[in-house]
């Protein structure tokens, strides 16, 4: 019994010092994230990350408001799966939160190519098929370094580390973020999430020191878990200053009080 409680104690502080690790990772990232919403104003996308400013080109078709982020998200090797998922993930996310109109999204993997012509998947396919069946949308070591992307999500450290190798600008160097840093911005789940992932033990998710050795189940859980966080941090901070440009009838659910009162009274 007394060798099950140290492990048990071993394990808990492991997965606090994880905890404090990941917050600590988070600080430097909040002003690069507020940064690039104050960046992001009267730019806009074409579908392939591709970037113009509006004054100058007012016939091209945008995907983006004007307060917008575009986002990549890459998983290392050449398998697309991971950040395809992840993507999908995140999507939903911003849908049930009221965030969709603040994000697009695009996905890739380290050495993947895009395909010549792209499947539209049926949307009734379950997300790790779609997932599996996807192709890359986009060429990691072209398009980062023409700073496409406002934000550079990598899915794991593996994505990380190898996107780190790549011969990309400063500009864009400060932009990529490890999206299981946000695994415990969010303190609870929230009711729409499906008991495939909630069923979990929180302090078994919290706790997790190898992403890449996680079952599948797990490693489903971890980055649900971390694109809630993910969502919620970009949400929450948005420059006070940008707030006024958000529509009264569609304020992001994950809103402060704060910035809720901003937004509905004008200061």
């Amino acid at each position: 019994d007394s060798l099950q409680t140290r492990s048990l104690k071993g394990c808990e502080s492991a997965g606090k010092m994880q905890r404090v690790w990941r917050e600590s990772r988070r600080v430097p990232v909040a002003t690069i994230v507020r940064e690039s919403w104050a960046n992001c104003i009267g730019q806009c996308h074409d579908s392939s990350g591709g970037r113009w400013n509006t004054a100058s080109n007012s016939e091209v078709c945008c995907v983006s408001s004007d307060l917008h982020l575009w986002i990549a998200f890459i998983s290392s090797g050449s398998s697309v799966a991971q950040a395809t998922l992840a993507k999908i993930m995140f999507e939903k996310i911003c849908l049930e939160l009221q965030s969709y109109n603040m994000f697009s999204c695009a996905a890739s993997s380290v050495r993947s190519l895009p395909r010549a012509k792209q499947f539209n998947l049926p949307f009734s396919l379950p997300d790790d098929l779609q997932a599996a069946m996807a192709g890359p949308e986009f060429d990691a070591s072209k398009d980062l370094t023409g700073n496409k992307f406002d934000l550079v999500v990598c899915t794991d450290e593996d994505a990380r580390r190898e996107v780190d190798k790549l011969d990309y600008p400063q500009s864009t160097a400060s932009k990529v973020l490890n999206m299981l840093d946000f695994l415990d911005v969010c303190k609870s789940w929230p009711e729409f999430v499906e008991p495939q992932y909630t069923d979990i033990c929180q302090d078994s998710l919290m706790g997790s020191m190898d992403f890449a050795t996680c079952n599948d189940k797990m490693k489903g859980a971890i980055m649900m878990r971390a694109v809630l966080g993910l969502e919620q941090f970009l949400v929450q901070h948005i420059p006070k200053h940008r707030l006024g440009e958000i529509n009264p009838s569609l304020i992001p659910h994950r809103m402060t009080p704060q910035m809720r009162r901003v937004i509905e009274n004008g200061h």
